[in-house]
């Protein structure tokens, strides 16, 4: 096999992998916040995509009143007490509206929330990816969403149940962005589905080229090169 055909192969691969889009490895931002109902919390200069992260405790039960506890500090730690079953979700902006408080109880709406200026662009990538830890069981789900630049439309993968410790999951634009333009997205999250007390821990939030693709890309340049060769 000619060596410089195989190195521009392997240079391909790694160029293609080196197209992504950090959107938050929450080495900035930091805070703990607990709650025992529906409540959220903002911080700003996350300079990964975004000013703005906003995270949402969300309650489907409590009897216990146990709290949700989130906290980020170099990464994204989850926590739910005895017998919630709960939702908290992670989202990227530009800022909350004048005025609105930077936490506080209750959940906040759209009109609160200025979106992506300039508006976000994932045109380049194929999937969004969330890297874990520590999850603690296998009913653990994780999802990921947008909105337009202009909040009219909201696209929502399924939640996929991750195995229990560590791993990433994956989720393809092509498979759920069908009314919202990956190069005109005003905001995009993530979402834990917590349904019996679920712990996990998120390492790293981005916008990835597919996997496959990258492999297909070496796998044409490898076999050119053997082409040559013979």
């Amino acid at each position: 096999m000619n060596k410089s055909l195989t190195l521009l192969a392997l240079a391909a691969i790694g160029a293609t992998a080196h197209g992504v889009i950090l959107i938050d490895d929450f080495a900035t931002g930091s805070y703990i916040y607990s709650s025992s109902a529906n409540a959220y919390t903002s911080q700003t200069g996350i300079s990964a995509i975004t000013p703005t992260r906003y995270v949402a405790h969300t309650f489907t039960a409590n009897p216990d009143v146990r709290n949700i506890r989130t906290e980020v500090n170099g990464k994204a730690f989850i926590n739910t007490g005895v017998n919630i079953n709960g939702k908290i979700n992670f989202n990227y902006m530009d800022s909350l509206k004048t005025g609105v408080p930077a936490s506080g109880n209750g959940l906040l709406t759209l009109s609160q929330f200025n979106p992506a200026n300039p508006p976000l662009n994932f045109s380049s990538e194929t999937a969004f990816r969330l890297d874990y830890e520590d999850n603690d069981q296998a009913n653990t789900m994780l999802y990921v969403y947008a909105w337009n630049a202009d909040f009219s439309a909201f696209n929502s993968a399924p939640g996929v149940s991750i195995a229990p410790g560590n791993g990433s999951v994956t989720f393809n634009m092509a498979s759920f962005m069908t009314t919202v333009n990956p190069n005109s997205v005003g905001m995009v999250g993530f979402g834990i589905l917590a349904p019996t007390s679920n712990d996990v821990t998120i390492t790293r939030f981005s916008a990835v080229p597919e996997p496959a693709s990258m492999i297909a890309l070496g796998a044409g340049l490898l076999a050119l090169a053997r082409r040559r060769r013979k």
